[in-house]
């Protein structure tokens, strides 16, 4: 997909982005918790715009060198056009302009299609947290930013 632009999202993002929380099929975040974090520094919210819509978002936090992907969700009428990985790119390349050594995140064990999607972009399966999703586990990813 052609000219589309990933920007730090924007008080008037937040209804689009609550729009798009309800096409996830696991943790949904309430219209009051993505305000909340847009109001709090410590999160990182961009956004892949495409005339002026928002195709999909991201949510990350860095603390010191480390940068913990909280959620990516891109549109279902738009995915597998590489929404995903511009946001993705985004984050890795803000995580180099903040000296950030290191991406981690959860995914869900039964997430196949997310399993691959971040394998192909080249994170590692790290370590598996036991029953992190009541009965599912989570698998742990990483990727060392000065190898990407």
């Amino acid at each position: 997909m052609k000219d589309i632009v990933v920007r730090d999202a924007t008080q008037g993002d937040i209804d689009a982005i609550a729009i798009l929380e309800n096409q996830t099929q696991f943790e949904v975040y309430s219209l009051n918790e993505i305000k909340d974090m847009y109001d709090i520094d410590y999160y990182t919210i961009k956004c892949a715009v495409l005339d002026d819509k928002i195709l999909g978002y991201i949510v990350y936090t860095k603390i010191i060198d480390e940068c913990n992907l909280i959620k990516i969700i891109v549109d279902k009428s738009c995915r597998q056009n590489g929404v995903g990985r511009l946001l993705i790119e985004s984050m890795i390349n803000d995580c180099k302009e903040h000296a950030i050594k290191k991406i981690y995140f959860e995914v869900r064990s039964d997430n196949n299609v997310a399993i691959n999607f971040y394998e192909r972009l080249g994170f590692n399966f790290e370590n598996i947290r036991p029953n992190y999703y009541g009965s599912i586990d989570a698998k742990i990813y990483g990727m060392n930013i000065d190898e990407k």
